[in-house]
């Protein structure tokens, strides 16, 4: 088993969480586009 694996959860939500905001902010300004970006 391979123990040099670090998982650092509060670095990978943070990149999680951009990466989000990035697809959120490209979606288009219609109803739609509202609704699921909220």
């Amino acid at each position: 088993m391979n123990t040099n694996i670090k998982y650092d959860l509060e670095d990978r939500l943070i990149e999680f969480s951009l990466i989000i905001i990035d697809i959120v902010e490209k979606l288009p300004n219609t109803r739609a586009g509202n609704h699921i970006g909220g």
